[in-house]
């Protein structure tokens, strides 16, 4: 955004990694992620039951972006990390921290990675963007 003109205050990353690499997302772990997404629970029923494939097709070019992307250079806006529970307590560099020349900073989200924005946790973790993007 910074490079169209765009002024970009801060920037927030929702528990993510810094891609020094692409990954080779094959047609087999493409597949389990469908499974792992598409499975049937209660949630899955209610959310998917619109249009299943809408989903599959979503999931596969999501692997698509993700597969060859790779970040690069440095923005001039503080940085910060929403954490997932999954990853709490442990020290992990994420390598956020050398993508600005500003500040870095990690928040503690709810809920584990895959489930952040599932209803059980969504709520909590909205109440984190609402005041991120207040300040």
């Amino acid at each position: 955004l910074s490079a169209a003109g765009y002024n970009v205050e801060k920037l927030l990353m929702i528990d993510s990694n810094y891609k020094k690499a692409s990954i080779d997302f094959d047609e087999t772990y493409v597949n389990k992620e469908i499974q792992f997404w598409t499975m049937e629970t209660e949630f899955t029923q209610e959310f998917f039951k619109t249009d299943l494939s809408y989903y599959q097709h979503l999931i596969r070019a999501y692997s698509a972006y993700m597969a060859p992307l790779v970040n690069t250079g440095k923005v001039d806006c503080p940085i910060f990390h929403l954490r997932s529970t999954s990853d709490q307590g442990t020290v992990i560099d994420f390598g956020w921290a050398t993508a600005t020349s500003d500040v870095y900073e990690e928040i503690n989200g709810f809920g584990p990675h895959e489930q952040m924005f599932f209803p059980a946790f969504a709520a909590e973790n909205n109440r984190i963007l609402y005041k991120f993007l207040g300040t």
